[in-house]
Protein backbone atom coordinates (compact mmCIF):
# COMPACT_ATOMS: atom_id res chain seq x y z
CA UNK A 1 0.00 0.00 0.00
CA UNK A 2 1.50 3.29 -1.22
CA UNK A 3 2.24 5.41 2.10
CA UNK A 4 0.16 8.64 2.51
CA UNK A 5 2.86 10.72 3.85
CA UNK A 6 2.58 14.57 3.36
CA UNK A 7 4.88 15.90 0.80
CA UNK A 8 7.20 18.08 3.50
CA UNK A 9 7.95 14.73 5.57
CA UNK A 10 9.43 12.82 2.57
CA UNK A 11 11.43 15.96 0.67
CA UNK A 12 12.64 18.51 3.06
CA UNK A 13 12.72 20.84 -0.20
CA UNK A 14 9.73 23.02 -1.71
CA UNK A 15 7.53 20.97 -3.40
CA UNK A 16 8.41 21.43 -7.65
CA UNK A 17 5.11 20.57 -8.57
CA UNK A 18 3.18 22.83 -5.92
CA UNK A 19 1.81 24.60 -9.23
CA UNK A 20 0.35 21.51 -11.28
CA UNK A 21 -0.94 19.70 -8.21
CA UNK A 22 -3.12 22.94 -6.77
CA UNK A 23 -4.33 23.03 -10.92
CA UNK A 24 -5.37 19.54 -10.70
CA UNK A 25 -6.99 19.99 -7.59
CA UNK A 26 -9.26 22.95 -8.66
CA UNK A 27 -9.77 20.91 -11.82
CA UNK A 28 -11.18 18.06 -9.95
CA UNK A 29 -13.19 20.34 -7.48
CA UNK A 30 -14.89 21.70 -11.04
CA UNK A 31 -15.64 18.08 -12.04
CA UNK A 32 -17.01 17.46 -8.76
CA UNK A 33 -19.24 20.41 -8.70
CA UNK A 34 -20.34 19.75 -12.42
CA UNK A 35 -21.19 16.17 -11.34
CA UNK A 36 -23.60 17.44 -8.94
CA UNK A 37 -25.21 20.15 -10.69
CA UNK A 38 -25.82 17.64 -13.70
CA UNK A 39 -27.35 14.62 -11.39
CA UNK A 40 -30.77 13.11 -11.44
CA UNK A 41 -32.03 11.94 -8.13
CA UNK A 42 -35.36 10.63 -9.00
CA UNK A 43 -37.31 8.31 -11.37
CA UNK A 44 -41.18 8.44 -11.51
CA UNK A 45 -42.58 5.75 -13.90
CA UNK A 46 -46.37 4.76 -14.80
CA UNK A 47 -47.05 1.45 -15.78
CA UNK A 48 -50.64 1.81 -16.14
CA UNK A 49 -52.30 3.81 -19.03
CA UNK A 50 -53.40 7.04 -17.79
CA UNK A 51 -52.50 8.84 -21.52
CA UNK A 52 -53.14 8.32 -24.61
CA UNK A 53 -50.33 8.64 -27.94
CA UNK A 54 -50.56 10.91 -30.53
CA UNK A 55 -53.71 9.43 -32.41
CA UNK A 56 -55.81 9.36 -29.20
CA UNK A 57 -55.49 5.37 -28.48
CA UNK A 58 -53.73 3.78 -26.45
CA UNK A 59 -50.26 3.16 -26.92
CA UNK A 60 -48.46 -0.23 -26.35
CA UNK A 61 -47.46 -0.76 -22.48
CA UNK A 62 -43.56 -1.21 -22.36
CA UNK A 63 -42.40 -4.82 -21.70
CA UNK A 64 -40.71 -5.87 -18.63
CA UNK A 65 -36.91 -5.87 -20.03
CA UNK A 66 -37.92 -2.25 -21.55
CA UNK A 67 -38.10 -1.16 -18.09
CA UNK A 68 -35.20 -2.84 -16.77
CA UNK A 69 -33.32 -0.39 -19.14
CA UNK A 70 -35.08 2.58 -18.15
CA UNK A 71 -33.99 1.70 -14.83
CA UNK A 72 -30.28 0.65 -16.03
CA UNK A 73 -29.96 4.54 -17.91
CA UNK A 74 -31.31 6.29 -14.78
CA UNK A 75 -29.28 4.53 -12.27
CA UNK A 76 -26.46 5.97 -14.95
CA UNK A 77 -27.20 9.18 -14.46
CA UNK A 78 -27.36 8.88 -10.39
CA UNK A 79 -31.08 8.52 -10.01
CA UNK A 80 -31.27 7.16 -6.22
CA UNK A 81 -34.77 6.82 -5.94
CA UNK A 82 -38.09 5.63 -7.74
CA UNK A 83 -41.13 5.70 -7.46
CA UNK A 84 -43.80 3.10 -9.47
CA UNK A 85 -47.40 4.65 -9.85
CA UNK A 86 -50.15 1.71 -10.27
CA UNK A 87 -53.41 2.55 -11.49
CA UNK A 88 -54.83 -0.53 -11.38
CA UNK A 89 -54.38 -3.90 -9.56
CA UNK A 90 -50.93 -5.21 -8.87
CA UNK A 91 -51.99 -8.54 -10.20
CA UNK A 92 -52.25 -6.52 -13.59
CA UNK A 93 -48.54 -5.56 -13.65
CA UNK A 94 -46.52 -8.43 -12.61
CA UNK A 95 -43.62 -6.48 -13.97
CA UNK A 96 -43.47 -4.26 -10.86
CA UNK A 97 -41.85 -6.73 -8.91
CA UNK A 98 -39.37 -6.97 -10.91
CA UNK A 99 -38.18 -3.50 -11.54
CA UNK A 100 -38.49 -3.19 -8.25
CA UNK A 101 -35.98 -5.88 -7.32
CA UNK A 102 -34.07 -4.77 -10.44
CA UNK A 103 -33.56 -1.41 -9.51
CA UNK A 104 -32.91 -2.80 -5.24
CA UNK A 105 -30.74 -5.69 -6.09
CA UNK A 106 -28.61 -4.03 -9.24
CA UNK A 107 -28.29 -0.25 -8.13
CA UNK A 108 -29.20 0.02 -4.43
CA UNK A 109 -32.27 2.18 -5.56
CA UNK A 110 -34.72 2.77 -2.76
CA UNK A 111 -38.63 2.14 -4.22
CA UNK A 112 -41.61 3.36 -3.94
CA UNK A 113 -44.73 2.00 -4.96
CA UNK A 114 -47.40 4.54 -5.42
CA UNK A 115 -50.98 2.57 -5.42
CA UNK A 116 -53.80 5.15 -7.04
CA UNK A 117 -56.09 2.37 -7.84
CA UNK A 118 -59.97 3.00 -6.57
CA UNK A 119 -60.08 -0.29 -5.02
CA UNK A 120 -57.15 -2.61 -3.69
CA UNK A 121 -57.65 -6.39 -3.49
CA UNK A 122 -56.78 -8.53 -0.32
CA UNK A 123 -53.36 -9.96 -1.59
CA UNK A 124 -52.17 -6.77 -3.17
CA UNK A 125 -49.29 -6.81 -0.30
CA UNK A 126 -48.28 -10.21 -1.01
CA UNK A 127 -47.71 -9.43 -4.55
CA UNK A 128 -44.37 -7.35 -3.06
CA UNK A 129 -42.89 -9.59 -0.10
CA UNK A 130 -40.52 -10.73 -2.02
CA UNK A 131 -38.73 -7.26 -1.69
CA UNK A 132 -36.41 -5.72 0.22
CA UNK A 133 -38.43 -4.08 2.94
CA UNK A 134 -35.33 -1.72 3.64
CA UNK A 135 -35.68 -0.19 0.91
CA UNK A 136 -39.01 -0.20 0.26
CA UNK A 137 -42.12 2.02 0.86
CA UNK A 138 -45.72 1.84 0.05
CA UNK A 139 -47.96 5.06 -0.91
CA UNK A 140 -51.33 5.13 -1.21
CA UNK A 141 -54.09 7.71 -2.56
CA UNK A 142 -56.82 5.34 -0.41
CA UNK A 143 -57.50 5.65 3.34
CA UNK A 144 -58.75 2.42 3.79
CA UNK A 145 -56.67 1.50 6.93
CA UNK A 146 -57.81 -2.20 6.44
CA UNK A 147 -55.53 -1.78 3.62
CA UNK A 148 -52.81 0.23 5.50
CA UNK A 149 -52.91 -2.49 8.16
CA UNK A 150 -52.43 -5.67 5.61
CA UNK A 151 -48.83 -3.96 3.53
CA UNK A 152 -47.98 -2.87 7.60
CA UNK A 153 -48.49 -6.80 9.02
CA UNK A 154 -45.92 -7.75 5.94
CA UNK A 155 -43.43 -5.57 7.21
CA UNK A 156 -43.92 -2.41 4.99
CA UNK A 157 -43.52 1.33 5.50
CA UNK A 158 -46.72 2.55 4.61
CA UNK A 159 -47.25 6.75 3.84
CA UNK A 160 -50.56 8.44 2.46
CA UNK A 161 -49.09 9.21 -1.01
CA UNK A 162 -50.63 13.10 -1.08
CA UNK A 163 -48.06 15.70 -2.54
CA UNK A 164 -49.11 18.97 -2.29
CA UNK A 165 -53.17 19.56 -1.71
CA UNK A 166 -53.47 23.18 -3.43
CA UNK A 167 -55.48 23.07 -6.92
CA UNK A 168 -53.31 24.76 -8.51
CA UNK A 169 -49.19 24.76 -8.67
CA UNK A 170 -47.91 27.22 -6.41
CA UNK A 171 -44.98 28.78 -6.47
CA UNK A 172 -43.36 27.93 -10.07
CA UNK A 173 -42.72 24.33 -9.65
CA UNK A 174 -38.56 23.16 -9.86
CA UNK A 175 -39.17 19.67 -8.35
CA UNK A 176 -39.02 18.21 -11.99
CA UNK A 177 -34.88 19.52 -12.78
CA UNK A 178 -33.99 16.73 -10.72
CA UNK A 179 -36.39 14.29 -12.01
CA UNK A 180 -37.26 12.21 -14.88
CA UNK A 181 -40.74 10.95 -15.73
CA UNK A 182 -41.80 7.72 -17.80
CA UNK A 183 -45.51 6.69 -18.93
CA UNK A 184 -46.77 3.46 -19.38
CA UNK A 185 -45.92 3.63 -23.21
CA UNK A 186 -41.92 5.43 -23.15
CA UNK A 187 -43.09 8.51 -23.01
CA UNK A 188 -41.26 11.34 -21.10
CA UNK A 189 -43.22 14.31 -19.44
CA UNK A 190 -41.97 16.84 -17.14
CA UNK A 191 -43.39 15.45 -14.31
CA UNK A 192 -46.71 13.17 -13.54
CA UNK A 193 -48.62 16.11 -12.93
CA UNK A 194 -48.46 16.49 -16.40
CA UNK A 195 -48.80 13.01 -17.88
CA UNK A 196 -50.01 13.32 -20.84
CA UNK A 197 -50.15 16.78 -21.65
CA UNK A 198 -48.84 17.06 -24.94
CA UNK A 199 -46.53 20.60 -24.17
CA UNK A 200 -44.76 18.60 -21.46
CA UNK A 201 -43.94 15.79 -23.42
CA UNK A 202 -40.16 15.41 -23.65
CA UNK A 203 -40.05 12.61 -26.07
CA UNK A 204 -39.71 9.00 -26.06
CA UNK A 205 -37.54 7.21 -23.70
CA UNK A 206 -35.83 4.81 -26.79
CA UNK A 207 -35.63 8.54 -29.05
CA UNK A 208 -32.23 9.61 -27.44
CA UNK A 209 -30.01 9.20 -24.38
CA UNK A 210 -31.65 10.15 -21.27
CA UNK A 211 -29.18 12.38 -20.00
CA UNK A 212 -29.21 14.30 -23.71
CA UNK A 213 -33.47 14.69 -22.62
CA UNK A 214 -31.99 15.82 -18.93
CA UNK A 215 -30.25 18.59 -20.17
CA UNK A 216 -31.53 20.21 -22.93
CA UNK A 217 -32.79 23.41 -22.14
CA UNK A 218 -35.17 23.56 -24.83
CA UNK A 219 -37.30 21.27 -22.90
CA UNK A 220 -39.48 22.09 -20.19
CA UNK A 221 -38.12 21.15 -16.69
CA UNK A 222 -40.37 22.87 -14.53
CA UNK A 223 -44.18 23.63 -13.85
CA UNK A 224 -45.63 27.34 -14.04
CA UNK A 225 -47.12 28.70 -11.06
CA UNK A 226 -51.02 28.47 -11.67
CA UNK A 227 -51.56 25.53 -13.66
CA UNK A 228 -54.72 23.37 -12.53
CA UNK A 229 -53.96 19.96 -10.77
CA UNK A 230 -57.76 19.07 -12.08
CA UNK A 231 -56.20 15.80 -14.18
CA UNK A 232 -53.39 14.14 -11.69
CA UNK A 233 -52.08 15.49 -8.67
CA UNK A 234 -49.01 15.78 -6.82
CA UNK A 235 -49.38 12.32 -5.33
CA UNK A 236 -46.48 10.13 -5.60
CA UNK A 237 -44.09 12.56 -6.43
CA UNK A 238 -40.68 11.16 -5.86
CA UNK A 239 -39.34 14.21 -3.90
CA UNK A 240 -41.94 15.03 -2.27
CA UNK A 241 -42.60 11.11 -0.98
CA UNK A 242 -38.82 10.98 -0.09
CA UNK A 243 -39.28 13.87 2.31
CA UNK A 244 -42.38 12.83 3.64
CA UNK A 245 -40.02 9.49 4.72
CA UNK A 246 -37.09 10.66 6.02
CA UNK A 247 -39.69 13.33 8.23
CA UNK A 248 -41.00 10.05 9.62
CA UNK A 249 -37.53 8.90 10.75
CA UNK A 250 -36.57 12.16 12.36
Amino acid sequence: MTSKKRWSDVYKSENPFQLPQALLHALRQKSKEFKTKSEVKYLWIYVSHDSLDDNGTPSKRLSTEEWLNVIDEAASLGVQYVVISVGTSLNEHPEVKEICQWAQSMYGMHVGVHLYCEKLTPDESVLLLDLDKSKTAVFLDCCDPAVEARFKEHGFDVYPALGQDQEHVSPECHLPEEMTCVGAAGTLYTCGLVLGETEYRLGHFFERPLDSVMHDPSLPHSIPEGLPKSKHRCNGCPPLMVQKMQERTK
